[in-house]
């Protein structure tokens, strides 16, 4: 998970991911505070409950007028103040407050596209996380239709004995993945055996089989 432009409170409390090595729960939080406890499934189940709440709580932005109309303001002094002044050095001045003013807008105005785009992934994730693990645990059988990178981060966590679409390693995949395999994958998968469905496009990616 990520910070999305939390206030200081705010991160003080907030979960971005944890990990687990050598039977100890290592927590991350917003404000780059860690905290260490031990390995229990009941621990984790604890920590993931408490990474979903945070996701269902969060919630899309607009963009602020006020703000957008600010930056906006202070590009069109520049510009006015450029025009106008006469000194080589004044001019510099105000080419350095124009091109800050129309980074920040830019930075902004990232931020919420970034901040919502994130939104509408976790708004995903939570309502299908049961029919993506299901396609994962057929991991052997979506080999040919997945992409080599997303079936390497698959194999991964079921490595670990873990189910690989968790809302701690939701962060490794796109919303185009996990759209990709939900509904692609698992349709042509569930509609096989009826020969009703033909076999979704190949996400460019060949799998060498052993050869015998």
């Amino acid at each position: 998970m990520n910070k999305y432009l939390l206030n200081s409170k705010e991160s003080e409390y907030y979960i971005l991911s944890y990990e687990v090595k050598n039977n100890v729960i290592t927590v991350y939080l917003a404000n780059q505070t860690l905290y260490e406890l031990e390995y229990t499934k009941r621990n984790e189940e604890v920590i993931i409950s408490r990474m979903e709440k945070q996701a269902r709580t969060l919630k899309k932005k607009n963009k602020s007028i006020f703000q957008i109309l600010r930056y906006g303001l202070e590009i069109v002094i520049a510009i006015l103040a450029i025009s106008s002044l006469g000194t080589n050095v004044l001019i510099a001045l105000g080419i350095v407050y124009g091109v800050v003013a129309a980074l920040n807008l830019f930075l902004y105005t990232k931020a919420i596209d970034k901040h919502n785009k994130e939104v509408e992934k976790f708004e995903y994730f939570l309502d299908n996380q049961e029919g993506l693990n299901f396609v994962a645990e057929n991991e052997e059988k979506i080999k040919e239709l997945v992409k080599e990178k997303t079936l390497e981060k698959i194999e991964k966590e079921l490595k670990n004995s873990r189910k690989p679409f968790t809302i701690n390693s939701i962060d490794n995949y796109s919303l185009k993945e996990l759209k990709y395999l939900k509904e692609d994958v698992q349709k042509y998968y569930l509609n096989k055996k009826n020969n009703t469905v033909e076999k979704p496009f190949v996400l460019e990616k060949k799998y060498k089989q052993n050869q015998g």
